[in-house]
């Protein structure tokens, strides 16, 4: 290697020797304490039927009416909140205006109970299956009435 060669990797590794002193010689930057932040919201809930135990019953009382005289099948995303034992702010997309009359009055009377709504506000979440007998065959007699059957998925 050459004297110039030399000089100038002493010269480069004292450069930067001295920028390493100088960066670990300046004061520690003071960090500024974070901030709490506290999130809150509730998770979507879906164990209706734990909660709602009469929601079966209820709806075949009083969406099955509906069902069986409008005869529009289909499935549901339903959500409601629950606030102590009263359910609102009700919510099913696509879902007939009659079928909703009729399933807000299904979930009022199902006795939905939970020890976390007596605090806080819970959503809950379920997607429900509207379907009728012999709904792909043609209706063979007239006057004959089909039977309604739901089907609700806690699972979204």
């Amino acid at each position: 290697m050459s004297i110039s060669v030399r000089s100038c990797i002493a010269r480069l590794s004292l450069a930067a020797l001295a920028a390493a002193l100088a960066l670990g010689s300046l004061p520690a930057r003071a960090e500024a304490p974070l901030d709490r932040v506290e999130v809150t919201g509730s998770a979507t809930r879906h164990d209706v039927l734990r909660t709602c135990p009469m929601l079966g019953a209820e709806l075949n009382e009083r969406l099955g009416k509906v069902v069986a005289q409008e005869q529009i099948t289909g499935s549901y995303r339903v959500t409601f909140d629950l606030r102590a034992a009263r359910a609102g702010n009700f919510s099913a997309a696509r879902m007939p205006s009659s079928y909703r009359r009729a399933l807000r009055h299904a979930i009022h009377g199902s006795g939905c109970q939970d020890a976390a709504a007596l605090s806080s506000p819970q959503r809950f979440a379920f997607v429900l299956d509207v379907t009728m007998d012999d709904e792909a065959a043609p209706q063979r007699m007239a006057g004959v009435t089909k039977r309604v059957h739901f089907a609700l998925r806690e699972t979204l």
